[in-house]
């Protein structure tokens, strides 16, 4: 008995497509005139939570760095300013920078994995809750963060996708991630507050190790605009985080899927 359903407008079969007039790098089975990848379930986003969780936690150590700067800032100025500092002080400073940025290092990559997890779930959620086709590999939820020039767009364009695609409101079937939807300004905001963060911390990474009080100054000066972007970048990336997630539930829930493989064929274009 063939498990495939009926595809066809008078309930057909599916349609047998030899394999040189397939899709180039897709892998699946053929149903009709749409491509349809292996099924998956769908999963709720439950890391959602813990990704919000470290969220929160770096903001607040990006808070406390800035304070750790200041510090660093105002015993430096006081030398500028005709004073003087003490080893004692240079010492205290750096041992401070050097701890809270171990554990800014350690969010920071841990929250970075949870987040690539979390929108790579929530990318392949789009083929259950109704999306027949995706302008983009699944792949590329993934990779899209790791190629140079690319890392700049590409997850943006998946994550405005997801955003697109969870309307609740919504018919059950949608052709494709409806390119022109508006995405929500949040989303938008985080994505330009990440951008300026990370090219801040390029600029300091860069900065030559200081020798007078003036090069502390600007290091310190420097090292506070950066951390107070990234606690800016993590606020946004937490309010779009818990706005994407809710949308995603809400779009699940109207359309009763817990579960299951997809009830829809889907067709993924190849870039």
């Amino acid at each position: 008995m063939n498990p495939d359903p009926p595809s066809g407008p008078q309930g057909s079969g599916p349609t047998e497509v030899p394999p040189e007039l397939r899709p180039r790098g897709l892998s699946g089975s053929w149903r009709g005139q749409l491509w349809a990848p292996p099924d998956e379930p769908f999963k709720a986003l439950t890391v959602a939570g813990p990704l919000k969780v470290l969220l929160a936690i770096g903001v607040l150590l990006d808070v406390l760095i800035v304070a750790v700067w200041y510090l660093r800032y105002s015993f430096a100025q006081r030398a500028v300013s005709g004073g003087s500092f003490t080893d004692a002080e240079v010492t205290t400073s750096d041992m401070m920078l050097g701890l809270t940025g171990i554990g800014q290092l350690l969010v920071f990559t841990t929250t970075g994995i949870l987040f690539i997890v979390w929108v790579r779930r929530a990318y392949r959620n789009l083929h259950p809750l109704g999306v027949q086709k995706l302008r983009f590999k699944a792949g590329w939820a993934v990779g899209g963060w790791f190629v140079p020039f690319l890392n700049a767009v590409r997850p943006k364009e998946i994550v405005n996708d997801i955003w697109r695609s969870t309307d609740p409101d919504a018919p059950r079937e949608q052709e494709g991630p409806g390119l022109g939807r508006p995405v929500e300004q949040i989303v938008n905001w985080w994505w330009a507050s990440y951008l300026v963060s990370q090219a801040a911390y390029q600029f300091i990474f860069r900065m030559p190790i200081p020798e007078t009080a003036e090069q502390l100054v600007n290091e310190a000066q420097v090292g506070m605009v950066s951390d107070a972007l990234g606690a800016v970048a993590g606020v946004t990336a937490f309010l779009a985080v818990g706005a994407i997630t809710k949308r995603h539930d809400e779009r699940a829930a109207a359309l009763g899927v817990t579960g299951g493989p997809p009830a829809l064929p889907v067709q993924e274009s190849v870039r």
